[in-house]
């Protein structure tokens, strides 16, 4: 069955925050963008929708959803506006109808990414749970899993991908806590 997205703002069924063909605008003048324009549309159906879950898995909103049956977190109360991201309607907060375009772009960012490499799967050179390494006897120590988890280390939520949203974030798992800031 091929994948489908539902960008519908608010939607009850709704599955990425951007569209597909909003994903090839954003990824078209990206020095990276030949391996979204590669993908099949079904492989860039599944990043999108692997972006949004990642990205609402892994940080903490500022705000709160608009409505009690919409699927996804955004649109948003109280998300602090900012330029760029929607018109204010004299208001200091996102409007509540739309999703922002730093968040549709956080998204394509994200899922171009995805298309190249999963952050979620373990991977065999990963050493964020090395301790200490010993040449002599060639002894490697490493740390529990509480202390590796709690170290920092490699965030799912790429560092590019932050950049878009961070104004809309208090935390990420795994990653930076971020100040809630009172407009």
């Amino acid at each position: 069955m091929a994948c489908t997205i539902d960008a519908t703002v608010g939607g009850a069924a709704a599955n990425s925050y951007c569209t597909i063909a909003e994903a090839n605008s954003y990824n078209e003048s990206h020095v990276s963008g030949a391996t979204w324009a590669a993908a099949t549309d079904d492989a860039k159906c599944q990043a999108l929708q692997t972006a949004t879950r990642l990205l609402n898995s892994y940080v903490e909103w500022v705000g709160s959803p608009t409505t009690t049956t919409q699927a996804l977190p955004w649109p948003r109360l109280y998300a602090p506006w900012v330029a760029g991201c929607g018109a204010p309607e004299n208001s200091l907060y996102v409007s509540s109808t739309i999703i922002p375009s730093q968040l549709k772009m956080a998204t394509s960012e994200y899922a171009r990414l995805l298309l190249v490499n999963d952050p979620t799967l373990p991977s065999s050179s990963d050493t964020s749970g090395l301790q200490s390494i010993k040449a002599s006897e060639i002894q490697l120590v490493f740390r529990s899993p509480a202390e590796a988890s709690s170290s920092p280390g490699k965030s799912v939520v790429p560092g590019s991908v932050i950049a878009y949203v961070d104004q809309w974030m208090t935390s990420v798992m795994g990653g930076v806590t971020r100040p809630l800031v009172r407009v």
